[in-house]
């Protein structure tokens, strides 16, 4: 199946479209942008419009992946000097999402409808954002974390965490993502065991938690929300 831009889309510029991606009416794209294969972006999503930034004019650009689904009208918009804006591979854009410059949105996320990323966020892996929540601008979001309807993140959310409120906190650990290690609804608020796997250096586990303290640095507790504020975890050493 060859890629297929609907006549009443507006392409801009220089921009590629890889083979299968579907491109609906009443889009605009304004390059330079790369869209990879077998995505299919719906009616009236603006893709690389001048970044939302006062004192840089948008330099980079917006880079998408494959296998990704994004709604009708969502904006993502190009990038400073920074990094382009990225998403990664299948991925679900909702309708209405606003994704600001620089952002990075990793693999396998889903972002319900009027998520709202300001500038230079990164999603990881796995995350659920829920409808109408947003993250302040360089939030990094942890893999297979949870973020609840409505929220507003305005720390880093460790991974495998479920948060909730404005400001967002931490509710429970994500079961959903950790059944295969023991966890089910009776014990989804025990924490013991999720200690446990981690100080036993499950690796799968661990190397999200690494990833994610790569990426955000070291912030303080006062910056990351934390599921282990009494475990001695030294990302450092692995």
């Amino acid at each position: 199946m060859g890629k297929y831009v609907h006549p009443k889309a507006q392409i801009w510029g220089d921009v590629k479209v890889g083979e299968g991606t579907i491109i609906e009416p009443f889009c605009v794209i304004h390059g330079p942008v790369i869209i990879g294969e077998n995505n299919r972006i719906q009616t009236g999503t603006v893709i690389g419009c001048p970044a939302e930034h006062r004192t840089k004019e948008t330099g980079l650009s917006v880079i998408i992946g494959d296998d990704n689904i994004i709604g009708p009208h969502c904006v993502i918009t190009g990038a400073t000097d920074i990094r382009p804006t990225q998403i990664g591979d299948g991925n679900m854009l909702m309708s209405g999402v606003h994704i600001s410059h620089d952002c990075i949105i990793g693999d396998g996320n889903t972002l319900s409808h009027k998520v709202i990323l300001a500038g230079e966020c990164n999603v990881m892996n796995g995350v659920n954002m829920g409808s109408g929540s947003m993250a302040h601008q360089g939030s990094v979001i942890g893999s297979y974390s949870m973020i609840g309807m409505g929220s507003v993140v305005v720390k880093d959310v460790c991974p495998y965490l479920v948060v909730c409120g404005n400001p967002a906190k931490f509710l429970r650990i994500n079961i959903h993502h950790l059944k295969g290690y023991g966890w089910n609804n009776d014990n989804k608020h025990n924490s013991e065991l999720f200690h446990q796997l981690v100080k036993e250096k499950e690796p799968t586990i661990l190397d999200e938690i690494i990833s994610f303290h790569e990426i955000a640095g070291n912030r303080g507790k006062d910056r990351i929300i934390y599921f282990f504020d009494e475990l001695e975890v030294n990302c450092e050493e692995e």
